[in-house]
């Protein structure tokens, strides 16, 4: 579930041709977190969640090699990374606010996680 801080409105008269126009109101409130959607697996951690710069991929001893991958919310894989190690550190700081799936691929093909992240500097 999302979690917000101060949720605000906002309205706008948007005009169009011939003097015709129409009045838009919204609300606007800023996550500063999710859960995870399927943690398969739990010997597999994300942190921090929301990530400013960089977040850390943790897998236990047993699940080292695999590929990460982040996924932007049009299907997009902006950042993979092959995980030779129990923590793999991947860097944000190119990339835009909002929220990411992080998935874990192990060496079998098997997906052992996936997962929201919230990019947010």
């Amino acid at each position: 579930s999302l979690t917000n801080i101060s949720p605000f409105a906002l309205s706008g008269y948007f005009a169009g041709d011939f003097g015709c126009g129409f009045t838009q109101e919204f609300t606007i409130s800023w996550p500063t977190g999710v859960d995870n959607l399927n943690e398969s697996y739990s010997g597999i951690t994300v942190y921090p969640n929301p990530a400013s710069t960089q977040f850390t991929v943790a897998v236990d001893a047993n699940t080292v090699k695999g590929v990460i991958n982040l996924i932007d919310m049009t299907g997009r894989v902006v950042a993979s990374q092959v995980a030779n190690s129990e923590e793999t550190i991947i860097n944000t700081a190119a990339l835009a606010n909002g929220v990411y799936y992080v998935t874990y691929v192990a060496d079998n093909a098997e997906v052992k996680l996936k997962s929201k992240l919230v990019i947010a500097k």
